[in-house]
């Protein structure tokens, strides 16, 4: 199976947002409200994220897609730290598979390609994970080393999150 990693393109953003809402309604059901997760997919809502990922990607172009046969099958966001004592770093901020396209390697290609990209600008990165995703096992796989436990605030609601360095 052979995955390209790529910078996204403003082509790219209906199906960065169909993962990111898809897998956020997987990932985190029961975490975060269900009432939050459903209206995650509404239709404008959907646009509306459609929308703010094109002009992100055309201004900062700071995500990338892993593509399966042409077709984006995964993403990452990147950029600087999102953290407040955590300022001058680079971050893995986002990073998602289609659903159907867990455990084939696809994450680990997306997060080292990520990690390389960013450690072109930064002395190091972090990434943060809720306590509760499964995905811990992912970061933690992956080299990552736990640092400390931070807020994390979703409409006025506060979750836990775990925050590694990244190898």
């Amino acid at each position: 199976m052979k995955i390209n990693i790529i910078k996204a393109t403003a082509s790219d953003a209906e199906n960065i947002a169909k993962i990111n809402v898809s897998s956020w309604q997987k990932t985190y059901k029961g975490i975060f409200p269900k009432e939050f997760l459903d209206s995650l997919s509404n239709d404008e809502s959907l646009k509306n994220t459609i929308l703010r990922m094109q002009e992100n990607i055309k201004k900062d172009n700071n995500y990338l897609v892993a593509k399966l046969n042409d077709k984006v099958v995964g993403f990452c966001k990147i950029g600087s730290s999102t953290k407040d004592n955590y300022k001058n770093c680079g971050e893995i901020i986002a990073l998602y598979v289609k659903n159907e396209e867990i455990k084939k390697g696809i994450g680990e290609q997306l997060f080292i390609a990520a990690n390389n990209l960013l450690k072109e600008t930064y002395d190091y990165n972090i990434v943060s994970c809720i306590k509760e995703n499964s995905s811990n096992n992912f970061y933690k796989k992956m080299g990552c080393v736990f640092i400390e436990e931070c807020d994390f605030n979703l409409n006025g609601n506060i979750y836990k999150e775990n925050l590694y360095k990244c190898p």
